[in-house]
């Protein structure tokens, strides 16, 4: 009998991997079984993080395209009050209406930025056929109306 038949007899029997305190490899798997369970509590965890803020995110980009198309909109009717505007004018302003009715505002719709992109240029060329200056009629940037402290505009 060598030394290590003496150490399994102690243990409790022939067989080292089990004895009086129960099996070696359920000790020797905590570590696993804590490490498995940890990664799967921060996965959870980030999930559920990562979720509320593509949500907060969303409703910002949802916000300033809502702002966006509203002072566009803002525009028409303002404009459309003005006694006298040229045929040229109107029609521009009838373009830049239709444009806005057509902006589909679901972010998922692959369409909105084209849509977006031909409201923009419709909006320049209404502005060019009333006379006002489009590069300095701007939807107001984000800080002028309570959001971040930069200057970009939407």
């Amino acid at each position: 009998m060598d030394e290590f038949d003496e150490l399994d007899a102690f243990a409790g029997g022939g067989d080292c991997a089990s004895g009086p305190l129960g099996d070696l490899d359920d000790v020797f798997a905590i570590e696993e079984r804590e490490m498995a369970a940890g990664y799967a509590e921060g996965v959870a965890a980030a999930q559920e993080e990562s979720h509320a803020e593509g949500a907060r995110r969303g409703a910002e980009a949802g916000f300033a395209l809502g702002h966006e198309a509203g002072f566009y909109a803002a525009c028409v009717v303002q404009w459309r009050r003005w006694a006298a505007l040229p045929q040229r004018a109107s029609a521009a302003l009838a373009a830049l209406e239709r444009a806005l009715r057509r902006l589909p505002f679901d972010a998922r719709d692959e369409a909105l930025q084209g849509a977006l992109g031909n409201v923009r240029a419709r909006f320049r060329q209404a502005c060019a056929a009333v006379g006002v200056d489009s590069a300095t009629c701007q939807p107001p940037h984000k800080a002028d109306i309570g959001g971040t402290t930069d200057h970009q505009s939407f």
